[in-house]
């Protein structure tokens, strides 16, 4: 099982991680029903993954938009699809939050593929000898949550274990780490494809980010989780990652952090059966898309918050929205041929 899971899990390892947070945070809504495509998909038996699927083209609408096309993607027929645009809650004073995306497709087994809203948050690490403290988390400044940044692979677990998987599986229990590790070629590409680009641009136009320093940074894990729901176990494949720019807070000597969590991808199947619905799971992904034209509604959001120059804040965008392309082209195309070499390797012993 181990194998499957090693493999598996880079399925689920994109850019910027985030709905363990929104567990935490409780912080906002999707804006889409929940739809069911008609069942013409080929019958399955024993809960494993069916030959053949009839995929379905769906358009996903913003009703705070004036009814706009936010997302599309593909779902075989038969599965259940919820979400679309999201937006934080501003009862809980999140203004400075930004609008994303929560989906969740799931299969009439009970295979979930889950693609989470990106979460910002803020955090606070005050000097020896400085006169602030580092406020209370789960409280609100500014109009972002305060949630301490786990620093290392030991402090993700344990935030995994305690916090994040029992808020996004409630019904869950006995959750298991079976394997979790740095990934040290996707944490390469985040820093290639947008961490430094976006570091430059930093520095040589400080008005796009106007307060903010020019020190950003990041990190990509993955994990293997196995957990019990509904009397049965599973396998649960999650890409973590977290991205962070670091300002000043003057006389205080205190350093602010403004950082991003996500759990981009989170894919849930019945324990052992990874290989067998790992290619429509990777189908469904591939297929999800953002419209350009609400990409640019949430841009303009954004940047009138910030008091930016709205073209500059379009060019950040294209950088990070090209980052997060090719780590997914990068992280499938690599799943898909380690699958294939696992493919030939059997098909030579059996002869």
């Amino acid at each position: 099982m181990m194998s499957s899971m090693a493999c598996s899990k880079r399925l689920a390892t994109t850019i910027l991680l985030l709905t363990l947070c929104v567990a935490v945070a409780s912080d906002g809504v999707a804006q889409t029903k929940t739809t069911k495509t008609p069942a013409k998909t080929a019958a399955t038996s024993g809960g494993k993954s069916p030959e053949r699927f009839v995929l379905r083209h769906h358009e996903m609408r913003d009703v705070q938009a004036n009814n706009m096309i936010s997302h599309t993607i593909l779902v075989p027929a038969g599965w259940t699809l919820e979400g679309g645009a999201w937006y934080p809650n501003l009862q809980l004073r999140l203004f400075r939050m930004n609008p994303s995306r929560e989906v969740k497709v799931t299969s009439p087994e009970g295979v979930e593929i889950r693609i989470s809203p990106n979460v910002q948050a803020v955090d606070y690490f005050p000097e020896p000898g400085s006169p602030m403290q580092r406020p209370q988390e789960g409280t609100v400044d500014d109009g972002l949550m305060v949630l301490y940044l786990p620093t290392s692979l030991d402090a993700w677990k344990t935030f995994l274990l305690n916090r994040g998987l029992p808020g996004a599986f409630p019904k869950g229990k006995t959750f298991t780490i079976k394997e979790a590790t740095v990934d040290a070629k996707a944490t390469a590409e985040l820093h290639k494809n947008m961490i430094e680009p976006l570091n430059q641009q930093l520095r040589q136009q400080p008005q796009i980010m106007p307060g903010f320093g020019s020190v950003m940074g990041g990190e990509v894990w993955t994990a293997a989780i196995q957990f019990e729901e509904g009397g049965k176990t599973w396998d649960l494949y999650v890409g973590l990652a977290a991205t962070w720019l670091l300002s000043g807070t003057g006389t205080l000597r205190c350093t602010k952090m403004h950082w991003s969590s996500s759990l981009d991808i989170a894919v849930k199947v019945p324990a052992g059966q990874a290989d067998a619905w790992n290619p429509i799971i990777g189908v469904i992904f591939r297929s999800f898309r953002e419209t350009p034209e609400w990409d640019q509604y949430v841009q303009r959001i954004i940047m009138k918050r910030a008091g930016a120059d709205v073209e500059h804040g379009r060019e950040m965008s294209k950088i990070i929205q090209k980052s997060g392309d090719d780590m997914r082209r990068s992280q499938l195309d690599a799943h898909q041929s380690r699958m294939a070499s696992k493919d030939r390797t059997s098909d030579g012993r059996r002869r």
